[in-house]
């Protein structure tokens, strides 16, 4: 007879709804738990193949004390492929292989812990079979492909996936991807409903992320630097904040970013017919619990008739919406981390003061793990965590962080998102854990420039004057580009605009959009996103009474006019593909100064003057030699 231990509180208040201290779960026997939080303060023993624990519905089980669990029974856990058979889904399983014998150990995890329910949309039911799989490329009704399951361990580029299928298997903690199935015809419904099923994972767990300083594909992303395939190895939500502020590891050895695999269907395993790209998550000032950091969704194709992208009203990912959204990672949720720029890399780790409980958003337009809105007609969940912070007060008092989300259209093809988020303390500069560097470029590509580093998210103090450097690449001849604002968050009266430092003009695109055809090159000194229209201004420091700049082609000459004796500090010539072909740092104050340009080919150049004392100047000109 089998033994049951049912956990079925529907309401419960601040604090834990707790099961014993080492939850010990003996031989025909089983704990289920359905849409409640299963607390165990030690191990957890399954002692025999016919021990259970089932979570059903958002069950979730948090463990709090930095043990591993033993035996061979399983833990049960459902969760959701959001994939066909062509398309990738990134997860890290909260099971392993249970083994007989090995004790106190997480274990890795294989195939044999996939299974197939016998009714998902039954929470009483306890009855799965193990999921079959297939070698064949597609996935089949009834078949799951082996064909497409790879781990990436410190490695990069394409040639850093490592083929799992079925004989091979991933260490607890690491990540590995896997196809869906196909969708049946009417009235048939989607089998996309997997059952996890083994030894649940506890405690720290390592992972590598070492950098040896060889770049072993230098034409592939990213450059100087390892990836690591992990994600979420529990059997709860985690805090992807407290990923970092959790973690020193973290902080030094890793680049500060998570990205997520983001894929459309294309109806092709050809790797070239691929259309999708890297979101970004990044965990803002790790000093305020309250930020939630920011989010930038992948590289998507075209928007539907609401002027949405990927077949969601909002243009943005279907998997997640918003910052506070992408903070907490489901169930299952694999995700790539990077090392650090520029460094070694090291190990990265997982721990269990990262963990939390909360429901996923199971609705017909839900988007994965999020807390409910209260304001639903749902039955209020308390989100808790055991490592003491107060979720509901983070949820309902957050950081308030303004944003501006631009949307470039490339080549007429697909769409890159950039975000600006309005952060205190930051600058101009690059900022690990508040920008976030772009996952992979595209051949032709539009992104922001900080110091060094290509950034989808930039986050800057709130500051009118500042002029963000803003990059078009282009692979070929006239590639046409249109920048405009998407979407403004809590900052509603800002203007936003692209300026083009060869025509010296301002675009307002927050009203409209800035169209460009491009000839092939990178273009980083020739535009930027400003909050001001300088041509607008009466401002005695742009006009700059008196002082001329002009080309004098009969004598082949760039020349300044200075009479009031301003103080310039550096004059430069700028071609129409942004490239700076002339500089002149001035050390004395003239009344006049001439520069030669008999060298120059006949064409427009911009002439930028750059003053002590003063906001600089620009002004086009001609050369005709």
């Amino acid at each position: 007879i089998m033994k049951k231990y049912l956990i079925l509180f529907s309401l419960f208040f601040w604090g834990w709804s707790s099961a014993q201290t080492d939850l010990y779960v003996g031989p025909n026997s089983y704990v289920y738990s359905n849409d409640v939080v299963l607390y165990v303060e030690d191990a957890i023993q399954l002692e025999e193949p016919t021990s259970y624990i089932y979570l059903r519905g958002d069950a979730q089980l948090i463990q709090n004390n930095d043990v591993k669990n033993q035996d061979i029974g399983q833990l049960s856990i459902y969760q959701e492929s959001t994939t066909e058979i062509y398309e990738y889904n990134y997860w890290c399983s909260p099971v392993g292989v249970g083994i007989d014998g090995i004790l106190n150990a997480n274990v890795p995890f294989d195939v044999t812990n996939v299974y197939d329910p016998a009714d998902e949309f039954d929470a009483s039911n306890v009855l799965s079979t193990p999921f079959p799989f297939t070698t064949a490329n597609d996935a089949t009704l009834t078949e799951r492909s082996s064909r497409w399951i790879y781990k990436m361990q410190e490695a990069e580029g394409y040639n850093g996936w490592v083929h799992v299928g079925q004989t091979g298997n991933v260490p607890a903690g690491y990540g590995f991807t896997m196809k869906g199935v196909p969708t049946p015809p009417p009235p048939g419904t989607p089998n996309n409903t997997i059952d996890l099923r083994g030894r649940p994972n506890n405690g720290t767990m390592t992972i590598a992320v070492n950098y040896d300083g060889t770049d072993n594909e230098p034409l592939s992303e990213p450059n100087n630097q390892v990836s690591t395939l992990t994600g979420n190895p529990y059997p709860s939500a985690i805090d992807l904040k407290l990923f970092f502020v959790n973690s020193i590891n973290n902080q030094n050895n890793l680049d500060g970013n998570i990205y997520f695999w983001e894929q459309q269907a294309v109806g092709s395993h050809n790797l070239q017919a691929y259309e999708g790209g890297y979101a970004l998550y990044t965990p803002g000032n790790l000093g305020d619990l309250f930020d939630n950091g920011s989010y930038a969704v992948g590289v998507f194709q075209t928007y539907n008739g609401d002027a949405g992208g990927n077949g969601d009203n909002n243009g943005l990912s279907p998997d997640f919406a918003t910052n506070s959204q992408r903070r907490y990672a489901a169930v299952g949720q694999g995700f790539l981390v990077n090392s650090d720029v520029g460094g070694s890399g090291g190990n990265g780790e997982l721990l269990n003061s990262m963990r939390l409980f909360f429901p996923e958003d199971s609705s017909p337009m839900g988007t994965g793990s999020v807390f409910r809105n209260p304001e639903e007609e749902l039955p209020e969940v308390i989100a808790m965590s055991h490592n003491g912070l107060d979720y509901m007060d983070i949820i309902n008092n957050p950081t308030i962080i303004p944003e501006v989300r631009i949307h470039t259209k490339i080549n007429d093809l697909y769409f890159r998102e950039s975000l600006i988020a309005f952060r205190e303390g930051t600058d101009l500069s690059y900022n690990k854990f508040t920008d976030a560097r772009t996952g992979s470029l595209l051949n032709s590509d539009a992104y922001m420039r900080a110091d060094d580093h290509n950034v989808i998210i930039k986050s800057i103090a709130y500051d009118l004057e500042s002029r963000i450097p803003f990059c078009l690449q282009a692979d070929g001849d006239n590639i046409p580009f249109n920048i405009k604002v998407f979407s403004v968050t809590d900052v509603d009266d800002i203007e936003v605009f692209v300026y083009d430092n060869i025509t010296d003009s301002y675009t307002d695109i927050r009203n409209g959009e800035f169209n460009i055809a491009l000839s092939e090159g990178e273009y980083c000194n020739r535009f930027e996103i400003t909050f001001l229209n300088q041509d607008t201004l009466n401002n005695d420091e742009i006009a700059l009474n008196d002082f001329m700049v002009f080309q004098d082609n009969n004598l082949s000459q760039l020349s300044i006019l200075n009479p009031n004796g301003l103080d310039i500090n550096e004059v430069q010539l700028i071609d129409v593909n942004g490239k700076v072909i002339f500089k002149a740092n001035i050390l004395e104050i003239k009344n006049e100064y001439h520069f030669s340009t008999k060298s120059l080919s006949v064409g427009v150049y911009l002439a930028t003057v750059s003053f002590t004392d003063r906001k600089g100047l620009s002004k086009k000109i001609i050369v005709n030699n």
